[in-house]
């Protein structure tokens, strides 16, 4: 079973990212592919949302993943996906800066997952498909992803909608083992 990856504000309230990697650098980390030496700063300075009173899922604690979208690891969380087999990873390091307090977080992590895999099981899945075919953009209500056509990949994006990053259940297994309280994990029917 493949699951997605996001951070339970509701209980573990923590700070939102203000940008994504590529807003601030112009490249998009969702397509799959190398980049070139030179492609994103080094390191990459993300603004974090000054906390507000007022949004109640907000607090001071960094959280040690933001967005599967947008796929920020916290140092520890990265070397814990990294150390139990995940290969297939391009990593640039991050810098956290929150402009009304001027406080900088060192040791996170913007993570470029290398490879695409067509794992969507379109006939089980509830899905818009455009006139192109299903790639990249197909707008999901219900996704079931095919394990077979997965091939036991330990964490991917899929072809079919590259928004989400997928992580095979030992790998979940194995961050919920090693102890991250603020992580949730999701299944595709979840998702979308």
């Amino acid at each position: 079973m493949y699951q997605a990856m996001a951070w339970n504000y509701e209980e573990y309230p923590g700070r939102f990212l203000y940008g994504w990697p590529w807003e601030i650098c112009s490249v998009n980390l969702e397509k799959g592919i190398r980049l070139k030496d030179g492609d994103i700063p080094n390191p990459l300075e993300i603004i974090t949302n000054p906390i507000s009173k007022f949004v109640q899922e907000m607090g001071p604690a960094i959280p040690d993943v933001f967005d599967p979208n947008g796929l920020v690891l916290s140092d520890r969380l990265y070397r814990t996906v990294v150390d139990f087999g995940v290969d297939n990873l391009d990593a640039y390091p991050v810098v956290l800066h929150d402009e009304k307090t001027t406080e900088r977080f060192t040791g996170f992590w913007a993570i470029n997952v290398i490879g695409l895999i067509a794992a969507a099981d379109l006939e089980k899945s509830s899905a818009i498909v455009q006139p192109g075919g299903p790639v990249i953009d197909v707008a999901f209500d219900n996704l079931v992803i095919d394990e077979a056509k997965a091939r036991g990949a330990l964490m991917f994006r899929l072809v079919e909608n590259t928004g989400n990053v997928w992580l095979h259940e030992s790998l979940i297994a194995h961050i919920k083992k090693s102890g991250f309280p603020g992580i949730e994990f999701f299944k595709s029917s979840q998702v979308f």
